[in-house]
């Protein structure tokens, strides 16, 4: 079995004869292969089919039927959509002959309507941004999210084109010039105080007079950006060349609250139009927990008072010094470290409960490989020995080897003063 993160990028576009990116073929022993539905956010590449069209499901893509929805005849196309998932899991199993490509149906003509994608915006040192549908984030830290619609095609309905008309007359559907677009934001309780909102269309930013900002609005949201797009064409901030393909941003930061524990949060979105509105889109943000138990080697029992550091090494192998983490086990032995972000962290034993010998082992935790994929709980076991008791067998054989050596000691004193005395006499 292979296991991908959700912002791996598979590129196989290129098969001679069929499976561009799912190829199973039926082995000795019956070959299968379980795996699950595209991306939301999956587009085709382009340098193949020339199509950077989005992706919506898993397509025939067999040998002398290969997959294709771009042709001018009807009979020239074969787009044939995989549809074996199960409801419960969202995964399917395919055992034999299967060729697959992810990819779209034949499209269909139509006017474009707004649509929404949601993202969580990663950026490193060197400024590069990077979009993705799942991020690891500590408990505390902020998240950037990036809200995504269009400059809809069928705004050209709701404006007026004469130049000396004023600017609220009645359009082509006999209404005012308003076409109202919210962008609608739902956030788990996890997440708490959203920030620096930016609006965008294209490269312009809005200024607040532009748009509105609710906060927890009546709805189920945490808060709603409204725009009049019919108004910002009237004002030239959307132009006749930007109908149907101009992007329209929202980018916020938010923060995921001190205390949360280990689990998968969502933050979903979704924008509404004049008698309708968009489906909803989610990305995720995960938080780890280390659990540790400490336990006497003999009898499993839980120890308390054992003392720990847990770090974590930058790239030359020292530790961190403000990831150091000062641990005592409790009553019934265990640690649990929570709200942790992805990454190695490294566990040692620096005191060990009384009548047990501390250990000088380092344990490396790395997470979330190490973590529950259904959990993100990472589960440590850390054992002791006792130090031998006063009167046990340790020490009793400790005396008894010392009585040894005094006796051996005497023998040899005796010896060596009567061999004194003989040479003396």
């Amino acid at each position: 079995m292979v296991t991908l993160p959700a912002n791996a990028k598979i590129y196989n576009n290129h098969a001679l004869t069929g499976g561009d990116d799912i190829y199973v073929a039926q082995g000795v022993s019956g070959a299968s292969l379980t795996f699950g539905k595209v991306g939301s956010k999956w587009r085709l590449d382009g340098d193949y089919e020339e199509c950077t069209d989005k992706i919506d499901g898993w397509y025939d893509d067999t040998e002398n039927a290969r997959w294709e929805a771009h042709e001018t005849t009807a009979d020239a196309n074969h787009a044939v959509e995989f549809t074996g998932f199960s409801e419960e899991t969202g995964l399917a199993t395919v055992r034999g002959l299967h060729s697959l490509k992810a990819a779209h149906g034949i499209p269909q003509e139509k006017i474009s309507y707004p649509g929404l994608e949601k993202s969580i915006v990663l950026t490193d040192e060197s400024g590069t941004q990077t979009e993705v549908e799942r991020d690891d984030v500590a408990a505390g830290d902020s998240v950037d999210f990036k809200l995504e619609s269009n400059v809809p095609e069928n705004l050209k309905d709701y404006i007026t084109y004469s130049a000396d008309a004023p600017e609220i007359v009645p359009n082509a559907l006999g209404q005012a010039n308003e076409y109202i677009l919210i962008f609608h934001d739902e956030m788990n309780e996890a997440f708490v105080n959203p920030r620096g909102f930016e609006v965008k269309i294209g490269d312009i930013e809005l200024n607040d007079s532009q748009y509105t900002l609710t906060q927890n609005p009546e709805d189920a949201c945490d808060f709603e950006i409204s725009l009049n797009l019919a108004a910002l064409y009237n004002a030239g901030v959307i132009t006749e060349a930007d109908l149907g393909v101009t992007p329209i941003t929202v980018t916020y930061t938010a923060t995921l609250k001190e205390g949360t524990t280990a689990g998968t949060y969502e933050n979903t979105a979704w924008v509404s139009y004049p008698s309708n509105e968009s489906e909803k889109d989610t990305v995720n943000v995960d938080t780890y927990q280390i659990k540790i138990f400490k336990y006497d080697q003999a009898d499993n029992a839980g120890l308390e008072g054992a003392r720990f550091e847990l770090y974590q090494k930058d790239t030359e192998g020292a530790v961190i010094d403000d990831s150091v983490m000062e641990l005592t086990s409790g009553e019934d032995g265990y640690i649990v470290v929570d709200g942790l972000d992805a990454g190695t962290y490294y566990l040692k034993e620096t005191e060990a409960p009384n009548g047990y010998v501390c250990s000088e082992t380092e344990l490396s935790i790395i997470l979330p490989e190490n973590a529950d994929q259904t959990t993100n709980i990472a589960n440590v076991k850390f054992a002791n020995s006792e130090i031998p008791n006063t009167g046990g067998t340790g020490t009793r054989m400790y005396m008894i080897v010392g009585g040894v050596i005094v006796i051996a000691a005497g023998l040899l004193l005796i010896i060596s003063r009567r061999s004194r005395k003989n040479q003396a006499s």
